[in-house]
């Protein structure tokens, strides 16, 4: 079963890179959707360095945006195929 999920960025992180890691992983990771939106609640994180939120509760940050898109492809390629857990998070 492939990975499914979500990874959102907000609009005001682009200038670290985020909506990089979105592209890339839109190509990478086809079942996982990819949004941005003006605001997810992580103004201060925000403000100081790229991120990402994956469905809705995993906040992954880096200090830019290559470091930030190698620990998505990380949390991704951990994840197993068809756990319950992963199931849930779908």
């Amino acid at each position: 079963m492939p990975i499914a999920g979500k990874l959102e960025g907000c609009t005001n992180n682009t200038r670290f890179g985020s909506n990089w890691v979105l592209e890339q992983a839109k190509t990478a990771f086809a079942t996982v959707q990819t949004a941005q939106f003006e605001c997810l609640g992580y103004c201060e994180l925000c403000a100081r360095r790229p991120y990402v939120l994956i469905d809705d509760k995993v906040v992954i940050e880096a200090a830019d945006a290559k470091e930030l898109w190698e620990r998505v492809q990380q949390y991704y390629n951990s994840q197993p195929a068809g756990c319950a857990e992963c199931k849930n998070r779908r």
